[in-house]
């Protein structure tokens, strides 16, 4: 039943936005900032829709229709789309209480993830699709501390777009011969798996070099990126276990939640 109910969870992509709004307060803090409940509301919204359009597009178009997340889309698609109307309407009416700054950064993002929805396809076959979602994901976080703060922490740009793209890239590896068998193009599909295992362990390298360099000034913010690093590789070195149960999508996604264990400690 706790199985059942998690992986609902998980197709409806209520585990990304949980994630992403645990990040925000979690990096508010490293900008020293105070976000108000809009933006959190505006963020989850914003992120949810596009995560469901996405699916409900890949959902009609999957040639295989196999795979439980497009199967759900597909069979609750009418449900989906009344659903985001609603959501839409309370992004709209969070943008009425939101401070200018951030709105002016959010219509930026607006546009951009515009441009995703719109490019997708060209994106995906050029192997770019990964890289623009994790650059796009990271300002999503970033914008509202940004634009409070009026600052640029280049450091927790870089640790953020790693965790997001390594976690883009090993799902994307992991799920290479689905997106073979639907006709889908992604980054494992244009560069192959040996290709793409090795910009895993580069960017993977990188990571732990900015957070060992990093560490007696930024301290928790570079142990939460060696502990998360330690676990993609982890999983990446036990594909058979990790592809069981779809074990790597969710810890893949569950290391995003990690940030509020630190706030208990």
């Amino acid at each position: 039943m706790i199985g059942r109910t998690y992986s609902v969870l998980q197709h409806l992509s209520i585990d990304i936005v949980f994630g992403a709004v645990i990040l925000l307060h979690f990096f508010s803090k490293l900008y020293e900032v105070s976000i108000g409940w809009s933006a959190y509301v505006l963020l989850g919204s914003s992120i949810w829709l596009i995560y469901t359009i996405d699916h409900l597009r890949d959902a009609k178009t999957a040639v295989s229709g196999k795979r439980e997340r497009y199967v759900f889309h597909a069979t609750n698609e009418r449900w989906l789309k009344l659903i985001a109307v609603i959501v839409l309407i309370l992004a709209g009416t969070c943008l009425l209480f939101v401070q200018k700054s951030i709105m002016i950064g959010g219509s930026i993002l607006v546009a951009f993830s515009t441009l995703y929805v719109v490019f997708q396809s060209s994106f995906a076959k050029l192997g770019l699709k990964e890289l623009y979602i994790s650059i796009v994901y990271t300002l999503g976080i970033l914008v509202a501390p940004i634009a409070l703060s009026r600052s640029f922490d280049s450091y927790s740009f870089f640790l953020l777009w790693i965790l997001t793209y390594l976690n883009l890239i090993i799902f994307s590896w992991f799920e290479r011969d689905d997106d073979v068998s639907d006709s889908f193009a992604s980054i494992a599909t244009k560069w192959g798996s040996d290709k793409l295992i090795k910009l895993i362990l580069v960017i993977s390298s990188l990571g732990f070099a900015l957070g060992l360099l990093s560490i007696s000034e930024k301290g928790i913010y570079s142990i939460y990126l060696i502990i998360i690093l330690i676990i993609f590789i982890l999983l990446v070195f036990n594909p058979a276990w990790a592809k069981q149960k779809s074990r790597y999508r969710t810890i893949g996604d569950a290391v995003f939640l990690l940030p509020i264990l630190f706030e208990l400690l």
